[in-house]
């Protein structure tokens, strides 16, 4: 297993960042465009597009002692043996005015010894670039939607 974890502030009240994340997800698991993994291959100028077959579902962060929160368990599938399918979570945390969201989870390298040394060489490259686009998204809803 690869793990792979985003740290991003959001310019989004932590009060109202949780049901926005659900909002987000509620799209991207009704096969909205949010449900589109965006692999960076050679920087903005290069991106391979895959549509997942994203689920989640909500549970207690028992990560962080204090004031129970909620977090997102996420699952996506990619649908192919050539992509790894993600499990992970997606948790916030106050950073006054706006919101820490902290995005981390796992994956097991495809196609066995060769799907390892490609993961070790370039892949968990690309796998941290695709989270920071999910990420970049996410934050970009959010603060869409603080805006309006």
């Amino acid at each position: 297993m690869t793990e792979v974890q985003l740290e991003r502030y959001v310019d989004c009240p932590f009060s109202v960042a949780e049901g926005r994340i659900v909002d987000y997800l509620k799209l991207a698991a009704a096969g909205g465009p949010e449900a589109v993994m965006r692999v960076p291959l050679l920087g903005a100028s290069l991106s391979l597009s895959k549509l997942v077959d994203l689920s989640f579902e909500q549970g207690r962060d028992e990560t962080e002692p204090g004031r129970s929160h909620l977090e997102s368990a996420i699952v996506w599938k990619s649908g192919t043996r050539l992509l790894p399918h993600f499990s992970g979570s997606i948790r916030t945390r106050i950073a006054a005015p706006g919101t820490r969201l902290l995005i981390a989870g796992q994956y097991s390298p495809p196609l066995g010894l060769l799907g390892g040394i490609f993961d070790v060489l370039i892949g968990r490259h690309i796998a941290r670039a695709t989270l920071r686009d999910l990420g970049n998204r996410l934050a970009r809803s959010l603060e869409a939607r603080e805006a309006a």
